[in-house]
């Protein structure tokens, strides 16, 4: 009976889930809660977009090279852009996503805003494909039901999560790909098939095909992949079927993942690296203590890494800077950070490979904020795959840990954060 009280109430949880993400992307606009997509707004005004205007300069003023243009260059032409200024170095996949969508649209409505804003729709789809693939990797990690509720829980209704449900740039699909990968990481680690190993080579292809940071999942795929053949080595087991399948997901990931680099290069455009922010956005004459010391977690800050990190899961560094409820919220967060860490230290040599993908994903994000010392460089949206991985660890942990006292500080802690989440979005913003 527990047993089955333990998966209604995760049913429950995931139900709730998608329920506020529709509310969400109801109430805002898509112009709302962005990053480089264009159709300029302030988050908390609710103001009222021309989308005759937009179709029509998609191209021009504040929607030039950024996402929207993109989508709508796919939508009306059905090609790529012919230069590689904005957001144009990024490969399509999401954009062609999105264009064939409008298109799709365009057979059952007219009205130009159910056209526009239905791309809410398509993120919401791929939001709903992240939590089922997060709860999958708990499942393959052999985590009870009742431990599941905690991450669960997090990934529902974690401020990051929802906000991630209506972004219409392409950073939720990489994280999906991520996702997915990982998960299927843990699968090929138990069972090296052909089916695993073509499902890896596919996410990381499409994933780079969506976004270059996708490059960081080829990391934990080249470690998985040699310990598993060191093991098979040392245990004097054939390596063959290894062999093959190492091939079949080079070809796959190489194809998927270069061919638009490739063509680029063959039309005299360059699409490798990343065009750097607005100057508006740089901190580089920010001290180093400034930007990676000690932060005051009482006040956000646009210029140190921690605290930007923090803000920006809980408001999307857009809303609510001030607000007593978000300082709040950022001590219950940093609560369950410390808790995380405790956990990941405890269990650091038994979950090697999300362990190992948390650490290339924290590696990235410092090398792409030395690279790019820019404001939008340090936001979470980048971060989601190991905040992911640190929600994972504390189920991990608590399903060992022995100490109640502090079992019961991160359920209230967790339960609190999520409450006060759904609050956020209902009630405050």
């Amino acid at each position: 009976m527990k047993k089955d009280k333990y998966k209604i109430i995760l049913i429950a949880i995931v139900l709730l889930a998608i329920i506020m993400r529709i509310f969400y992307i109801s109430k805002f606009n898509i112009a709302q809660f962005q990053f480089d997509f264009g159709v300029e707004a302030n988050p908390m005004e609710n103001t009222e977009i021309d989308y005759q205007y937009l179709l029509e300069n998609f191209d021009t003023g504040y929607n030039e090279a950024r996402h929207i243009n993109y989508i709508l260059h796919l939508y009306k032409y059905s090609s790529l852009p012919t230069q590689i200024i904005g957001q144009f170095y990024h490969p399509p996949l999401h954009h062609f996503i999105m264009a064939n969508w409008l298109k799709v649209v365009d057979l059952v409505s007219d009205s130009l805003e159910f056209k526009f804003e239905s791309m809410q729709i398509v993120s919401l789809i791929y939001s709903v494909v992240i939590l089922i693939a997060l709860y999958k990797i708990l499942k393959e990690l052999e985590i009870e039901d009742k431990y599941k509720i905690i991450p669960m829980l997090l990934f529902s209704f974690y401020p990051l999560y929802i906000y991630f449900s209506g972004s219409l740039n392409n950073d939720q699909l990489v994280t999906m790909f991520g996702i997915i990968c990982s998960l299927y990481l843990i699968k090929w680690n138990k069972n090296p098939s052909m089916k695993n190993t073509i499902i890896i080579a596919l996410s990381i292809g499409l994933g780079l095909m969506t976004k270059s940071s996708m490059y960081v999942m080829i990391v934990p795929a080249i470690y998985v992949y040699f310990k598993k053949l060191i093991e098979l080595v040392n245990n004097d087991e054939k390596v063959g079927k290894l062999l093959i399948e190492l091939i079949v997901f080079t070809i796959i990931a190489l194809v998927l993942g270069f061919w638009f680099q490739i063509f680029n290069f063959m039309r005299g455009t360059n699409a490798l690296g990343i065009i750097e922010p607005y100057e508006y956005f740089s901190i580089a004459d920010q001290s180093f203590w400034a930007r990676f010391g000690i932060p005051n977690i009482f006040k956000m800050s646009g210029v140190n890494i921690w605290n930007y990190l923090l803000y920006s899961s809980l408001n999307f560094g857009a809303v609510l800077e001030h607000s007593i409820f978000i300082k709040i919220m950022v001590i219950i967060a940093i609560t369950l950070i410390f808790d995380a860490i405790y956990f990941m230290i405890k269990n650091f040599k038994k979950e090697k490979i999300l362990t190992f993908t948390f650490l290339m994903w924290w590696a990235f994000y410092f090398f792409l904020n030395i690279q790019m010392p820019y404001m939008c460089s340090m936001h979470s949206r980048y971060m989601l795959i190991p905040i992911s991985i640190a929600s994972i660890m504390i189920a991990k942990g608590m399903q060992e840990e022995k100490n109640k006292i502090l079992k019961g500080q991160v359920v209230v802690s967790t339960i609190a954060i999520c409450i006060m989440s759904i609050g956020l979005f209902i009630f405050v913003i």
